[in-house]
């Protein structure tokens, strides 16, 4: 590509170029010049090429049997020779027009001249067994870049050199995994990658110690910039892993791999991935930036796409995603699924059957009929289910399409997992938004690192107040409030953001005020709902009386200042209390509730909400 050509890597002390002039141009011999060397790799009595067997000996290799669900991901997943800047780990991903254009997605950091870079296809052993000398493999020579990020660490290049019709041979057997861009959390992941850069290993994150999920890490300032990923079974990554697919329970990428601690000597280490969600089409982007202009060149809207080789689509396909309303705490057993169907069959979509159920009895059949183009979607809404009391799993499944059968069942099905609990403890949300409503995002995690509720972006001048209603268990919470410009909720003339957090006998849990909503990118309040944490809560703060006619009075703590908020967050009030001081007389407040929260000597603070019926 523009004149340039990498080669593999090359084994021995002597290298032979030959430069061949075809007879027709003997008029116009031209020139070569060797641009640059890459050398001192091992010899190649120790290894045939730089790498192999260098990776730790945890790492798993990609046949071994956990591996072989697996088998077309890994034909997508590549080793790339980046020249003097050493190695890295990309994916072939397809794109919205299924036709095979040879795009590679690997990771900003890994950038250099793409144009003398070496695609490494199939490098792997061929089972679990760790061979002895390099396995054979296929590649090509030569890219072109497309688009780069350096905020979500993604860089995007076309294949161009050594191609047949195209795209890449069909003798290299490739896929083009499929993405997802919706940036929902998965319900598990895995990654396949070239650790060091020896032959093609996987990893797997089961979510049995720490979930996959968005945030914010050291790695990158953008809100749930990142996927967090912390490996099961072993398995981890390491040094020239960098750029290797993160791909979800769907085997659909979602993110590449940015960096992170974990290793074979730290396999609690956490990784970090860029998130496709946020590459594909950020504020501002244009082509040289984002990944939409590339992987949607029909600008079809698609929220997903799955896998592709062969130049085979089928006519019939649908798939589901992101089930709602049935995962996480529920507080009654009674609930209504709702979930996303795509059309990924070329067939336009007019109907489709459901079966669904609880815990492996999909019993329950709901008939859809519609009108989806080739990868439009749709969110349906099915009707209320009966869940038990305690653990539950709610499954779906696509029986048939279009009256006949689905071509293709690997995208079938859905699952979600919940927790119907019999005596919930109810924590009530308020929350107003300024002008710029669709930067605000907030989620609310548990103590074990569990995305419990969350809600956002918002319409820009949906302001107003918010009402919502926690359902949740004994045990100690932080709600996050994100703002994606890094501005807070306090950038507009007609008012500032706020919200607060009370329990059903009116304790305010947390709150953050107007005077705090320029918190910039995260405000975040951490509260506990266990009885022993409420009855310490209310007997520091018993007060009376309630109502009250302006007179607070209390007896049993030393109190250095108190703060009276109304019910949107106003500070109506606030008072230096004196050590001997057991009442305060409140002036500025008329008839109705207020939040009063009490500053102790200690450093610690309590609330309370009182009703006020002023003289």
């Amino acid at each position: 590509y523009k004149g340039q050509l990498g080669t593999e890597l090359i084994p021995g002390d002597e290298v032979v170029i030959e430069y061949y002039i075809s007879p027709e141009n003997s008029y116009n011999i031209g020139n070569i010049e060797v641009a640059l060397v890459t050398h001192g790799y091992r010899s190649v009595e120790e290894f045939a090429n730089k790498a192999f067997g260098q990776a730790g000996a945890c790492h798993m290799n990609v046949n071994c049997p956990d591996g072989l669900p697996f088998e077309a991901n890994k034909r997508s997943t590549i080793l790339i020779v980046s020249g003097a800047n050493g190695f890295c780990s990309g994916a072939l991903v397809n794109n919205t027009a299924y036709d095979g254009k040879p795009y590679i997605l690997t990771a900003n950091h890994c950038y250099n001249n793409p144009t003398a870079w070496v695609f490494r296809f199939n490098w792997e052993s061929a089972d679990c067994t760790n061979p002895a000398t390099s396995p054979s493999f296929s590649s090509v020579s030569g890219a072109q870049l497309k688009a780069r990020r350096t905020v979500s660490d993604f860089c995007l290049v076309e294949i161009t050199g050594g191609l047949e019709l195209g795209t890449i041979p069909a003798s290299f057997n490739a896929h083009f995994s499929g993405w997802d861009r919706t940036g929902v959390n998965p319900q598990y992941t895995f990654g396949i990658h070239h650790p060091r850069g020896d032959i093609k290993k996987i990893s797997f994150d089961d979510h049995e110690s720490f979930p996959t999920r968005s945030t914010v890490s050291g790695v990158t300032s953008e809100p749930n910039g990142v996927w967090q990923v912390q490996w099961d079974r072993g398995t981890t990554t390491e040094p020239v892993s960098s750029g290797s697919p993160l791909f979800d329970q769907n085997r659909r990428i979602i993110g590449q791999l940015w960096g992170g601690a974990a290793s074979c000597s730290n396999l609690t280490g956490k990784d970090f991935y860029g998130r496709f969600h946020n590459s594909w089409e950020p504020t501002g982007s244009d082509s040289t930036n984002q990944l939409k202009y590339w992987l949607d060149p029909q600008n079809t809207g698609a929220i997903i796409v799955d896998g592709f080789e062969n130049g085979v689509i089928v006519n019939n396909d649908a798939a589901l995603l992101n089930p709602t309303g049935v995962k996480g705490t529920l507080c009654q057993t009674q609930n209504t699924p709702k979930l996303t169907l795509v059309n990924t069959g070329h067939s336009v979509l007019t109907s489709a059957t459901i079966a669904y159920g609880v815990n492996g009895v999909e019993d329950q059949v709901f008939n859809w009929t519609g009108n989806l183009s080739f990868l439009a979607f749709e969110e349906i809404e099915l009707p209320e289910l009966l869940f038990v009391n305690g653990s539950n799993l709610f499954s779906a499944t696509i029986t048939s399409v279009n009256g006949g059968s689905d071509e293709f069942a690997g995208n079938n099905s859905v699952s979600s997992s919940n927790y119907v609990m019999t005596e919930p403890i109810i924590v009530d949300m308020q929350i107003n938004l300024d002008c710029y409503a669709s930067e605000t995002t907030w989620e609310l995690w548990s103590d074990a690192d569990e995305l419990v509720y969350q809600s956002g972006p918002y319409i820009n001048n949906d302001e107003g107040i918010h009402n919502y209603a926690f359902c949740l268990s004994e045990g100690c919470y932080t709600f996050k409030l994100k703002d994606s410009y890094g501005d807070g909720m306090a950038s507009c003339a007609s008012g500032n953001g706020w919200f607060n957090l009370t329990n059903e006998i009116g304790l305010l849990f947390g709150q953050m005020t107007e005077d705090q909503a320029d918190f910039g990118s995260q405000y975040e309040v951490t509260f506990c709902t266990d009885e022993a944490s409420i009855n310490k809560m209310t007997s520091r703060i018993s007060v009376f009386p309630n109502p009250s006619t302006g007179i607070i009075e209390w007896k049993d703590f030393v109190v250095e200042e108190i703060h009276v908020y109304d019910l949107v967050g106003n500070l109506v009030e606030k008072q230096a209390i004196s050590a001997q001081q057991k009442s305060v007389l409140l002036k500025n407040v008329i008839e109705g509730l207020y939040f009063v929260e009490f500053k102790f000597v200690d450093g610690t603070t309590g609330n309370t909400k009182i009703y006020m019926i002023p003289e």
